[in-house]
Formats: structure tokens, sequence, C-alpha cells
């Protein structure tokens, strides 16, 4: 059994090794408490037994536990220019064994560890085992779901430099394809990566959220954008998001 309080506490003890006056730090500590919650929300929606229910919450401790020795070593969260942040995670509870700290049994050890790999990929691999699915899906929706509250409630009024949008993630978008952040070119770009979650989400709860919640037309009205062509295109982009929510009842 998961006791989900002892995994909280461990948890706490394992973030009071790094400094949480670094703001980096700081916010990764609140985003992985506030993932872990709507991980437990979205497994209730499902309607998913207690164990199962712990066992999405656990996996929302674990998701990003990468992150604190990355801002130690590298004070950076760009996995491009350090390391993979989710395979550090896998290393630090699997190989070196922190994962005990939190729970006996092993019988969850595969389905933790492919569902923290996978939670920062482009996609999940098809021939994963239900079981493995279900939380990687659980993990993906919870976390991308904060990712677009914080920048809802953070994004800046103005941007340093008005670029356009890469054609490259335009189309993407326009398409309905997921964009690689290898594509990823201009300020404006990494506004659309998170807008492009609307195409990247597995269930009713996670989308009843961004409908109910309005975060993607915060983030575009919170840009505030001067160049005709990039109210156009965000305009735009505002109506296919919409629309796409709008496939979803509640």
């Amino acid at each position: 059994m998961i006791n989900i309080e002892k995994c909280r506490n461990e948890f706490e003890n394992y973030v009071n090794n790094y400094d949480l006056s670094n703001e980096k730090i700081y916010y990764k500590y609140y985003h992985t408490l506030r993932v872990s919650n709507n991980s437990r929300k979205i497994a209730l929606s499902l309607n998913l037994n207690d164990e199962e229910v712990k066992l999405a919450e656990l996996i929302g401790l674990f998701h990003d536990i990468g992150r604190f020795e990355q801002v130690k070593r590298y004070d950076n969260f760009n996995d491009s220019v350090t390391l993979d942040h989710a395979e550090l995670g896998v290393s630090i509870l699997f190989d070196e064994n922190k994962i005990r700290d939190y729970i006996d049994d092993t019988k969850y050890d595969e389905i933790i560890k492919k569902a923290v790999y996978i939670h920062n990929k482009i996609s999940i691999p098809s021939e994963y085992k239900e079981e493995i699915l279900l939380h990687s899906k659980i993990i993906r929706d919870a976390d991308k779901l904060d990712i677009l509250d914080s920048s809802s409630n953070n994004i800046i009024n103005s941007l340093s430099k008005e670029d356009n949008v890469s054609k490259e993630v335009y189309d993407c978008f326009i398409n309905k394809k997921l964009v690689s952040w290898k594509d990823v070119k201009t300020e404006l770009d990494k506004v659309l990566i998170n807008l492009n979650f609307v195409y990247d989400l597995n269930y009713p709860y996670s989308y009843n959220v961004l409908k109910k919640e309005q975060y993607m037309d915060k983030i575009i009205d919170a840009l505030n954008l001067k160049e005709e062509e990039n109210i156009k295109v965000f305009n735009e982009i505002k109506t296919i998001i919409n629309n796409e929510l709008n496939k979803y009842g509640g």
C-alpha cells in the first residue's frame, strides 16, 4: 500500500537538501505539490480506486524530482543545454534507489519509472501497457494544467522584442500537430508551444479546467501584442483553441 502522507514527508525531506531561497527551487517545489494535487483530481474524475489515486499523486511528486539537482548544477531549466530532467529524475529514483525512501513495494516501479521518464517527451509510445499508459497520461495532463495556470498568471504584458511566430511552429499549430522544442526560435514560439497543449490533453477533466479557467485566453490577452500580423495570428489561434475546447462538455 502507498502511504501518501509518508511520501509527502519524504518529498519535503528531499527538497530541504536544496536552497529554497533560490526562486527556481522554490517554484519547482510548489509546482510539484500542485501537479500532485492535479493528478489526484484527474484520477478521481476517472473513478480510479484509492490505491490508483495515491499512485497518481505519488507520480506527481516524482515527475520533476530531477529539476532540483538540475538547478543546483546548472541554475537552468533548459534541458537542451543541460540534461533531460526526466531522465535525471529516473536515475535519482532508481539508480540511487531513492524510490525506497517512499515506498517499499516494488510492484509499481515500472509504472513510476516510465511515467516519470515520458512526462516531458513529445508523445507516449503506443506500446506502453495499459496501466503505464494511464498514469503517463494523468501526469502529462496534470503537469500541463499547472504550466498553463502559471503562464496565465505570470506572463509579462509586453515582450522585450516582438518577433513573429516561426513558420514551422505556426504550421504545426494550424495543422493540429505537436510542436517540438527544436523548432522554437522566438519568444512568441515559446508562448505558442504552451498553447499547443490543447492538442495533447487526454481527459475531459483537463479540457473542462481549461474551459472554466480560460488559461489560454488569458495568456494570449496578456501578451499585449502591437504588431498587426501577430494580433491576427493569435486571434486565429484563440479561435482554434476555443473551437477545440468546445468539443468537450462540462
